[in-house]
């Protein structure tokens, strides 16, 4: 597990991968609300706006979330051009609170109807973005887009 001394470190890691990956600069501010996640709020976001590129920042950091399919100890999650940002933020949310529960994994299908009332996709599919190793873990990053 990651150790309450480095995850700076950690999300340093995972976040460059992105930026990496997807050829982008995140914004320098992570998206927060006064209302945290772990008491019913939005989750935090690290974003590159103008791409339209949202990665979660603080869903491995809960020692509730369930390993995932593919084994991950704690993973984030993430959507890249699909979305707007309110809508990114949403899915995010509702599908990060459903990690803490359930076991999520790369090809599977979420039925998000509930949380978009039709102003986004009834459906989305995960998709393992990206895996890395950290002090002796492995930890990843799921994309989220529209299912087809």
């Amino acid at each position: 597990m990651i150790d309450s001394r480095s995850p700076n470190h950690f999300y340093e890691t995972l976040f460059q991968i992105v930026e990496q990956k997807a050829a982008v600069k995140f914004d320098p501010e992570t998206l927060t609300a006064i209302i945290g996640f772990e008491v019913g709020g939005p989750i935090a976001l690290r974003t590159a706006a103008q791409n339209k590129i949202c990665v979660t920042s603080e869903l491995a950091m809960y020692p509730e979330q369930m390993i995932s399919a593919e084994g991950l100890q704690r993973y984030e999650l993430m959507t890249d051009g699909h979305f707007e940002l309110d809508i990114a933020r949403t899915l995010l949310t509702a599908v990060g609170a459903m990690s803490l529960s359930t076991t999520l994994g790369d090809g599977h299908t979420i039925d998000v109807s509930a949380v978009t009332d039709g102003e986004g996709p009834s459906t989305v599919v995960l998709s393992l973005y990206a895996k890395i190793e950290f002090e002796g873990s492995s930890y990843g990053i799921y994309r989220l887009s529209p299912a087809t």
